[in-house]
């Protein structure tokens, strides 16, 4: 690939906020028909760290659902129900987690149970703390 171009100018990648997914246009030459059913989508690595939660084109969407969350619920953490420093990392906790089915990243019909919390109020969080 050539260096001047970027994977959102060849991959044009959009994040569909309604329906929670991905849509890429692929370059044909990077699909291939693997039976009458299947076709193959070849991405390069960097693609996984680019649309990864959280990932570049993400960053700015995810900030902003999370700003709005959290003024929805008064400006304090769901877990412990306390404000915080402006310094202080908040956390977007997705109810039901991502991996399960009916989660949605960004949800403002509220839909799902996300919220936002401390960093220090995260399960996910604590644990890593104490694997360390």
């Amino acid at each position: 690939m050539a260096k001047n171009k970027t994977f959102t100018s060849i991959y044009k990648p959009t994040f569909d906020q309604e329906h929670d997914e991905w849509v890429l246009q692929v370059p044909s030459n990077a699909v291939r028909r693997k039976s009458k059913r299947f076709y193959e989508v070849r991405l390069p690595l960097y693609a996984s760290r680019t649309l990864a939660i959280g990932g570049n084109i993400l960053r700015n969407l995810r900030k902003e659902y999370r700003d709005w969350l959290l003024g929805q619920q008064g400006g304090v953490c769901a877990v412990c129900g306390k404000s915080s420093k402006p310094d202080d990392p908040w956390n977007l906790d997705h109810q039901p987690p991502l991996a399960e089915l009916g989660s949605k990243f960004i949800d403002y019909a509220r839909v799902t149970h996300n919220r936002v919390i401390h960093h220090k109020c995260d399960p996910a969080q604590r644990s890593k703390a104490l694997k360390l």
